[in-house]
């Protein structure tokens, strides 16, 4: 059904009509008498909550490519190094070998920033993923709460909806406008806190920018003369 889809309301619980994570039958019954009290505000809040908030598909896109499974990869490899260069100094010596071990202490180091700026992502994307379904399932109980209330305002099936329309007009109009305003209020703070999430996320990118990329393995680490076996 159509949000925009102007027609008679409907009367009947609108709560027991609800199919899915939308509620489409309640949102039917909000953007109708909207229409009918010609206060489109109602229809185009129902709508920003439709799409702005319902899909966080995305978001959750987004969160797994920083999630602790991808920030593992990462520490898989420097307990790798750690392995490797324990089996080496157990076997090998000599100027290659010490300076080999030192460019692994590099390299661990720049893993480990690596790493922190993963975990950094992963927290932000989480909050962000949280405060998106939050906001979501608060406006759709404002729907909700909104569709029961006219329902409860319009009164019996039996009335005539001419009757009906003058005799609680201004009771609907009451809930309508504070519908409206509920979910304008509630996108303005989603706004406020999505703004500090992207002042952080730049900061943290500002971090991944700084990171400094592994210098080349020393040349004197691959020069064979440099490698002595150990002593058994």
């Amino acid at each position: 059904m159509s949000l925009i889809e102007t027609k008679l309301p409907g009367y009947g619980s609108a709560a027991g009509a609800d199919t899915g994570d939308f509620p489409y039958e309640s949102a039917a019954v909000v953007n109708n008498w909207a229409h009918l009290a010609g206060n489109l505000a109602v229809s185009l809040a129902l709508d920003q909550v439709r799409r702005c908030l319902g899909d966080s598909a995305k978001i959750s896109e987004s969160s797994h490519q920083w999630s602790p499974e991808a920030a593992k990869l990462i520490i898989d490899a420097k307990e790798g190094l750690f392995s490797a260069r324990l089996d080496l100094n157990a076997y090998w010596g000599g100027r290659a070998a010490e300076s080999f071990s030192s460019y692994v202490d590099h390299l661990i180091d720049t893993i480990n920033n690596t790493h922190s700026i993963m975990q950094d992502m992963a927290t932000l994307t989480d909050e962000l993923r949280g405060t998106v379904d939050e906001t979501y399932s608060r406006g759709l109980d404002f729907i909700k709460e909104c569709a029961t209330g006219i329902l409860d305002a319009a009164g019996s099936a039996a009335q005539s909806w001419y009757t009906l329309w003058g005799a609680v007009c201004g009771a609907i109009l009451e809930i309508l406008s504070t519908f409206a305003e509920s979910v304008i209020t509630l996108l303005q703070d989603a706004i406020d806190v999505m703004r500090r999430y992207a002042t952080t996320g730049r900061q943290i990118g500002e971090k991944a920018t700084d990171l400094h990329v592994p210098d080349p393995l020393p040349s004197n680490a691959s020069e064979p003369g440099n490698w002595h076996v150990n002593p058994a």
